[in-house]
């Protein structure tokens, strides 16, 4: 094997019974790192495939005496490690006297660094995001396989100028952008044994700061929803901003919320991040999410002085009537509003015909504020004359 590669192993099966049920492949070294226990993470160094596409007719067995299925491993780590490979056709076929799993010892052979070079439209070092590939379905580094700074449920890894990757020998499809106002770049990767350099130049097709509007993303979470909850509490500081400048955002406002509320409540300050860096600004705030008055709507709660609610220094005591969160966050002069608000506007029986946003539903992702400066974004209006709606969430 190789270190943060694929392998492909041939795998024969005896089936004397005629089974025509999918086999499965399982090992507990191949579980995801995401939520796995502190003391587990050493152990989950493999991932594992079982290969079911042409020329194979698919996941299940052909009920043939002899036949051949396709194994696919990746090492996370180089050197020596072991697993337990176990194979199964469904329930009850899981543990046959210990007779259908096998402990392996593997050699993972280290790989090189590639080193990027990576410069904005004025010729300066920045942090896009990247990834590699050498084919639809393989992305390096493996998802599975990644903790923070890197997040297993994108693509993407964030690499400024001056930092890598390591990639095993192969020919590889690098991509690269920042952001929706960059241009994507791909450029093709030869690796061999020993390091390489790969240069990437990203290219703007707009500049909103030119026209007086800043990007922003004001709902973001550094613990729960797609991040994990173990074997941390969530994420740092300094990693969500790697987030935010690696997609050329302006402002990232992490919102601490339900999960992981009395471990993330910590790096509150009521003012900017210590990892900001102007003009790329990052703070903590509150959505009342998961406690509170949650049933009623989820509350953003921006720009506070003070993140707990009177009478208590966790979740559980906030009030369940959302006008008193509101009223507490605006005696602190917050900026204060209904997150998720762009869902659901789909203009059936309103009185302007036929409306239809179908970008507007579920609108998660980068938002595009307008103001004199960062510090006070103010949310875009709709376009449309007829529907003032003011996006937020």
């Amino acid at each position: 094997m190789t270190e943060g590669g694929w392998r492909t192993f041939l795998v024969k099966v005896h089936n004397a019974a005629g089974v025509t049920a999918e086999l499965k492949a399982l090992s507990p070294q191949a579980m995801p790192l995401s939520n796995a226990p502190p003391e587990q993470v050493n152990d989950r160094w493999l991932e594992l495939s079982l290969f079911t596409g042409r020329p194979l007719a698919g996941p299940k067995l052909s009920g043939l005496e002899l036949e051949y299925r396709i194994l696919q491993l990746y090492s996370r780590d180089a050197g020596k490690r072991s697993a337990r490979i176990a194979f199964n056709v469904g329930q009850g076929t899981q543990d046959i006297g210990f007779r259908n799993d096998v402990d392996l010892l593997f050699t993972a052979a280290a790989t090189s660094e590639v080193t990027f070079k990576i410069n904005d439209e004025n010729g300066k070092p920045t942090p896009p995001p990247c990834w590699s590939r050498t084919g639809p379905a393989n992305v390096y580094p493996s998802p599975a396989k990644r903790l923070a700074p890197d997040f297993s449920f994108h693509p993407q890894v964030y690499r400024a100028d001056g930092e890598m990757i390591k990639l095993p020998p192969g020919q590889y499809t690098v991509e690269a952008s920042r952001g929706p106002e960059y241009l994507p770049a791909t450029q093709a990767l030869a690796m061999e044994n020993g390091p390489r350099t790969l240069g990437i130049e990203l290219k703007r097709w707009i500049d909103p700061v030119k026209f007086n509007y800043y990007s922003g993303d004001h709902h973001i979470h550094a613990a729960g929803c797609a991040h994990y909850t173990n074997p941390t509490q969530g994420v740092l500081a300094s990693d969500m901003m790697r987030q935010v400048l690696g997609e050329d955002l302006k402002v990232g406002c992490n919102l601490t919320w339900g999960p992981c509320f009395d471990y993330q409540k910590q790096f509150f300050t009521g003012k900017d991040d210590k990892v900001s860096a102007a003009p790329y600004l990052l703070r903590y705030d509150v959505e009342v999410s998961g406690f509170g008055s949650h049933q009623s709507g989820h509350l953003c709660l921006l720009r506070l002085k003070d993140m707990m609610y009177p009478g208590g220094e966790s979740k559980l005591h906030w009030p369940t009537l959302g006008l008193n969160t509101l009223k507490w966050a605006k005696r602190q002069g917050a900026i204060t509003g209904p997150a998720h608000s762009g869902n659901g506007n789909r203009g059936q029986g309103w009185p302007v015909a036929e409306l239809r946003h179908p970008r507007l539903q579920r609108h998660r992702g980068q938002r595009v504020h307008r103001g004199h400066h960062p510090r006070c974004p103010r949310p875009q209006r709709h376009p449309d004359p007829l529907h003032r709606l003011h996006l937020h969430g």
